[in-house]
């Protein structure tokens, strides 16, 4: 593992010039690496946290200090196969004995996007995890993952019945990100929306939305969303019923009504869209 240090080296001096601060930031990286390989749970997390956190900002840096795009390119390329380097490390993490742990390797997860999709698997067994920190994070994680998490669904469904609300308003945000593949949770999401959450029935209403035409049996739910006290979940209603393509008299009725009568301006519009597009 010290064996990738100088090549990290020649990337950091290429994104900042010989400095203190370069020369120091190689130092920590050393000292990284030998926490990764050691046997202190909480340490190799520090390590690998610092890790994801530093990959990715010189990314960013390299970006604007490369010129050449093949070069700035490539040199990203060679980062973010490092990143997913780290990514077995991290799933590991997650079953740590220490909390502490678990949620450094939960948050780090949760930076990488698409690149934690080897992950999927350990972020999913990790959303029965005592803390709602190591939840929530893997829950985020897996959203960010997209498509690749499509194995995690009964895992995000299962989320949406986490006793905290910040949690199920995360998961059903996650699984609208995740598209139609999510489909299987629509049950769920309809379920969830009983919430007395706003960010809950907010996030359940978006989801259904992004799930899109699968989402349809859940016509009964957003229409209810539409005559929601909040604002932002009428709004998202009102959106959610034309992407979905639901035709059934009671929504079209509903969505009439609200056009020409619903208090907020931006419901009003997202309404005549809607039934525009379902026209």
């Amino acid at each position: 593992m010290n064996k990738l240090v100088p090549c990290l080296a020649a990337l950091l001096f290429v994104a900042q010039p010989a400095t203190v601060r370069a020369q120091d930031e190689i130092r920590t990286l050393e000292e990284c690496f030998s926490a990764l390989e050691g046997s202190d749970g909480d340490r190799r997390a520090d390590a690998a946290q610092f890790l994801t956190d530093f990959f990715t900002e010189t990314q960013v840096t390299l970006s604007r200090a490369l010129q050449d795009p093949k070069r700035r390119e490539a040199a990203r390329e060679h980062l973010r196969a490092l990143l997913r380097g780290l990514v077995p490390m991290l799933a590991d993490g997650l079953s740590d004995e220490s909390r502490s742990a678990r949620r450094k390797a939960a948050r780090a997860l949760a930076k990488l996007g698409k690149d934690a999709a080897p992950a999927v698997p350990a972020m999913a067994r990790a959303l029965s995890d005592k803390s709602s920190t190591v939840r929530k994070h893997c829950i985020r994680a897996l959203g960010r993952c997209g498509e690749a998490a499509a194995p995690a669904v009964p895992a995000l469904a299962k989320a949406l019945s986490d006793e905290r609300s910040s949690v199920r308003a995360e998961a059903a945000a996650s699984l609208g990100l995740l598209g139609p593949v999510a489909a299987p949770a629509v049950p769920a999401l309809a379920k969830a929306f009983a919430s007395r959450n706003e960010d809950v029935r907010r996030a359940v209403t978006e989801a259904l939305g992004r799930i899109g035409s699968k989402a349809r049996p859940a016509t009964p739910t957003l229409t209810k969303a539409l005559r929601d006290e909040a604002v932002a979940v009428r709004l998202a209603a009102a959106r959610a019923l034309g992407a979905v393509g639901a035709t059934s008299p009671e929504a079209i009725e509903e969505l009439r009504r609200r056009a020409k009568g619903d208090p907020s301006a931006a419901v009003r519009k997202a309404c005549e869209q809607a039934l525009l597009k379902l026209s």
